[in-house]
């Protein structure tokens, strides 16, 4: 009886009819509407030219990294790659592959190269930045015998996560978000071929647009959600209050530990450092609706007061140490005026980064180690205080090889600043 509900159900599983209700009803709208041809893909342009180029008339591809936000074209571009050397091409996950794996791919490969009339086998890794550094040692060793030509996807930045040797190998091709226009029209295609029944207004595709931030994945996820809905309510419309009530605000794409977390202080203090008020202050306003902790925003500013302020507004950091301790005293959201305060304060005040300039001096300079001067030692006769003993002309207060250094610093470093193009500290109203 088992032996027959086992055949039966295999059977079925075979069926074409099921592999189509299969795609259809269980596979997401973002697998569904994944393109079958590399013209049909939408936005980016430049890699999807070169792609065509390299498959259509090269007749190979490159060893390559597609480095991108989630839901920029990475996996699809690697899936219509794959369509065209099927025979040659093996995928696998960063997440579970090992030394072992690849070394038993290896007899694999070595043998299937032999009989295809491809030269290499292509060894596409999902997340790529997951592969431990034996499993990098590995694989460029395959790449330098030209027994693989490796194809990687990743969030990261190649060169935090990857080995410079296997960089060398690999081009890091890397995608942009998609625009605005290019997620509209990966969702209208979507309505056309799957939901023409149903209505769904600008207004809707505009705040599903909105709230996927570049991401056509998570607009076609979110675009199947509200169609979901509107099944649920027996309507053949989908009304922005379903988009309020599915959708509503977007996720602010945060992470803590992740790559964001840092994008979005960068972006912030570079802001200020352009003495851009306005941006200063929206990715002010994005770090605290992410939840980011107020004590890192409040030191993060203190920094910036020193390293790009400094001696050009030596009160920069004691207004900003004054706006942490009010921050710290009457917490969110009493603080936000304080903290708007301190980050106008910063974005208007002039600029200069000599400190910062003559910290790396120093430490260039710490390396050499020069012997005290005997003028300025405790051995000397001049150890007791006078003040008209010593001049500056003199150069006796430091050692003989780095006599010069004075002029260099006060000549090269600490020139007038142009202010043409900074706001003035007070605002003019």
């Amino acid at each position: 009886m088992k032996l027959m509900e086992q055949t039966s159900i295999y059977s079925f599983i075979k069926s074409k009819n099921l592999k189509t209700e299969f795609s259809s009803t269980f596979g997401t709208l973002a697998e569904r509407r994944r393109p079958q041809k590399i013209e049909d893909v939408v936005g980016q342009l430049k890699v999807r030219d070169d792609i065509i180029h390299q498959v259509t008339v090269l007749g190979r591809v490159d060893s390559m990294i597609f480095f991108g936000p989630p839901g920029c074209g990475k996996t699809t571009f690697c899936k219509l790659i794959k369509r065209h050397f099927e025979k040659s091409f093996i995928e696998l996950d960063g997440n579970s592959i090992n030394t072992n794996i690849v070394k038993d791919f290896k007899k694999g490969i070595i043998k299937k190269n032999k009989e295809t009339t491809h030269s290499q086998t292509i060894i596409f890794i999902d997340e790529i930045h997951c592969i431990s550094s034996t499993v990098q040692n590995f694989l460029i060793d395959l790449i330098k015998e030209k027994t693989i030509c490796l194809i990687g996807t990743t969030t990261q930045v190649p060169s935090f996560c990857l080995s410079k040797e296997l960089l060398l190998f690999m081009r890091v091709i890397v995608l942009e978000r998609l625009n605005e226009v290019s997620v509209k029209e990966i969702i209208k295609r979507a309505i056309n071929a799957e939901y023409s029944k149903y209505i769904v207004s600008d207004e809707v595709i505009d705040k599903i647009v909105e709230s996927s931030d570049g991401d056509g994945r998570m607009a076609l996820n979110n675009l199947e959600k509200l169609i979901q809905c509107a099944e649920l309510e027996k309507v053949n419309e989908v009304s922005i209050k379903f988009v309020h009530e599915v959708i509503g605000k977007r996720a602010l794409n945060y992470d803590k530990r992740g790559d964001e977390h840092y994008n979005l202080i960068s972006a912030f203090q570079k802001s200020i450092r352009g003495s851009d008020e306005d941006a200063s202050v929206y990715w002010l306003e994005r770090m605290i609706l992410s939840g980011e902790k107020l004590s890192y925003i409040t030191r993060r500013m203190l920094r910036i007061a020193s390293e790009d302020i400094g001696m050009a507004d030596t009160s920069a950091t004691t207004v900003i140490s004054n706006v942490a301790y009010a921050v710290d005293v009457l917490g969110y959201p009493d603080c936000k005026c304080c903290l708007l305060e301190g980050v106008l304060y910063l974005a208007r005040a002039r600029k200069s980064n000599f400190l910062d300039v003559l910290d790396s001096l120093g430490r260039s300079l710490k390396k050499q180690q020069y012997s005290v001067p005997l003028e300025v030692s405790l051995m000397s006769k001049h150890c007791l205080f006078k003040p008209k003993k010593f001049s500056t002309k003199d150069n006796v207060l430091r050692p003989k090889p780095i006599m010069k250094e004075k002029q260099m610093i006060y000549s090269r470093f600490v020139r007038p600043l142009d202010y043409k193009n900074i706001l003035p500290t007070q605002p003019q109203h």
